[in-house]
């Protein structure tokens, strides 16, 4: 197939057939695993023990070259010879020329490496008939993988703290995709349990209230409901002020997940399904979960509470399934939800974006999720810790919070998005939004998309310029290109990092990366030249791999790759 890049009527194209890209650190080790072959049957050194595992890395030092090894050091241990003898071997046995174009041995045993700028050259192609799926890496074999994430109660707009599980989740969801795995993504929706009461008596009032009902307002209130009521209010005028007060907050739950949805789609969040909890306990799936756990004796009765007794099978302390007043636990729901989607269902995996109030009845839901017979490694929690907005945390049931709905007005979705996985999971975000609306080079939103579109700005050019864009003679891409090409080539290894170790964060770093350095590219390089036009070509053809690079980790970050700013 002929490799191409299209922009309206404008397409770079290399003739001729196009093999998948090779990141330098895949190509380095293969060129490694020979040399190591041919050393070992010439008898240059002795056969290791076992397979070698031969580790390709970056130096910190830049001048020791592109990539370096420890193989020798590795080989050693074995070997009884020491590293530097070993080191030289393998530096004889390499084939130099066509993807090493330089090796010299160094410190206690590295072998440090410069790749051939022509083969780094040659890997454009490949990146640019790949377009859309360029990145893409086989960790899955098709399995497939169930992500749900935010799911907040429908009891009150989305928060941006739930904010921050939807682009997570999102990211993830678009990672695995690209990492192999048939991908559906879930919102559960936690409409069961004595909340929902509490949320039905506040919204009635509330809504009663508006209508000009003078009433006391219920024992526990529940603040974020006066959104709800707000809707009802806006949809129906005052036709709903005399149904009871359990069919009225009915309507209200519709009326709020509506609005839910509708600012989870303007951010770019589209979920293939919506499972309601309450359906756990209609359908029996929590009664019969529960017999289960009594049937394998990891059930207790005490202090008129029913337990799952996690301490029988090695956990700290027991979890109540079902309080004194028959009213079952969260933890008992959240049981019957995993058995639901990981046996009923049968996803090969299930990965859970969740808030850091999750975190401590995870060790016996994995517990009991053993005992009925549910492999824990089927299983991924992802727990994101608090937002704070100029420092103040936020907490929806008070009625303090910030919601994405105001957020989306004052920023976009694609700052959002950027910002809330721009920290590692684990760590809680001051979102910035003075920066986060910024049209500068310090708001990294900003500072990306502007690299993608200046990649679609020298199309223009060219094309205002009659400057050729095919068939390009590589021969003009040396040096200067070589330290942007390996990072363009980093792609996949960036889409496998992210999908085994679930943690999007990463993806902004790269994009910022990769940003930077077309930046530094585009300043110090004249990319379109009437005067030249075989260097312009060439030069395309680059701009053209960064662009396919930048347009899909904006993607897979669920952000807008724009052809002008």
């Amino acid at each position: 197939m002929d490799a191409h890049y299209t922009d309206a009527s404008l397409r770079i194209r290399t003739e001729g057939p196009v093999t998948a890209a090779r990141s330098v650190a895949d190509a380095v080790g293969e060129a490694l695993a020979d040399a190591l072959e041919r050393s070992v049957r010439t008898g240059a050194i002795a056969a290791p023990d076992g397979a070698a595992d031969i580790v390709v890395e970056k130096p910190k030092d830049p001048s020791h070259g592109d990539v370096a090894t420890n193989l020798a050091l590795r080989l050693a241990r074995h070997a009884g010879r020491p590293p530097l003898e070993i080191a030289e071997a393998l530096r004889e046995h390499l084939v130099l020329g066509e993807i090493i174009e330089s090796a010299e041995v160094a410190g206690p045993g590295f072998i440090n490496m410069r790749v051939h700028p022509a083969w780094l050259a040659a890997q454009l192609a490949p990146v640019i008939g790949a377009g859309e799926r360029w990145g893409d890496v086989d960790l899955a074999n098709g399995r497939s993988v169930q992500v749900e994430f935010v799911s907040a109660n429908p009891t009150g707009p989305v928060t941006l703290g739930a904010t921050r599980g939807a682009a997570v989740g999102d990211a993830l969801a678009n990672v695995l995709d690209a990492a192999g795995y048939r991908v559906e993504k879930e919102y559960y929706v936690n409409d069961a349990g004595s909340r929902m009461q509490t949320f039905f008596e506040s919204c009635a009032w509330y809504y009663r209230t508006m209508c000009g009902i003078d009433a006391p307002p219920p024992d526990e209130l529940y603040p974020a409901a006066e959104r709800a009521a707000e809707l009802l209010l806006a949809e129906h005028g005052d036709a709903l002020r005399d149904l009871p007060i359990d069919q009225l907050g009915e309507h209200g739950v519709v009326a709020q997940l509506a609005e839910i949805r509708r600012d989870l789609e303007q951010l770019g969040v589209h979920f293939d399904s919506w499972f309601h909890e309450q359906s756990l306990f209609d359908s029996g799936a929590v009664e019969d979960m529960l017999r289960r756990l009594r049937d394998a004796g990891c059930v207790v009765e005490r202090d008129g509470a029913v337990w799952f007794a996690a301490t029988a099978v090695g956990l700290d302390k027991d979890e109540v399934l079902v309080r004194s007043n028959g009213m079952p636990t969260y933890f008992t729901s959240d049981l019957a939800y995993h058995l639901d989607k990981l046996e009923k269902r049968a996803f090969d995996r299930a990965v859970d974006v969740v808030g850091a109030d999750h975190q401590g009845h995870l060790p016996r839901m994995f517990g009991a999720l053993r005992v009925l017979g549910i492999a824990p490694s089927r299983l991924d929690i992802v727990i994101t810790q608090l937002i704070t907005v100029g420092g103040a945390k936020m907490k929806k049931a008070a009625g303090h919070y910030v919601t994405l709905r105001e957020i989306l007005d004052q920023v976009g979705a694609d700052a959002i998005r950027f910002f809330l996985i721009s920290r590692g999971t684990g760590s809680t975000i001051d979102f910035d939004l003075d920066l986060a609306v910024k049209a500068g080079n310090e708001n990294p939103v900003f500072y990306v998309q502007m690299a993608h579109a200046r990649c679609a700005g020298v199309f223009r050019q060219a094309q205002a310029d009659g400057v050729p864009t095919g068939s390009p003679d590589l021969s003009f891409l040396g040096t200067d290109e070589s330290p942007l090409i390996r990072l363009l080539l980093d792609l996949p290894e960036v889409v496998r990092s992210v999908a085994q170790d679930l943690e999007p964060h990463r993806l902004t770093f790269y994009a910022q990366e990769v940003a930077a350095a077309w930046h530094r590219y585009y300043h110090d390089h004249r990319i379109v030249d009437a005067t030249a036009p075989a260097l312009s070509t060439a030069r395309l053809h680059l701009a053209a791999a960064v662009r396919v690079t930048l347009a899909r980790t904006l993607r897979l970050m669920g952000l807008s790759a724009p052809e002008r700013m």
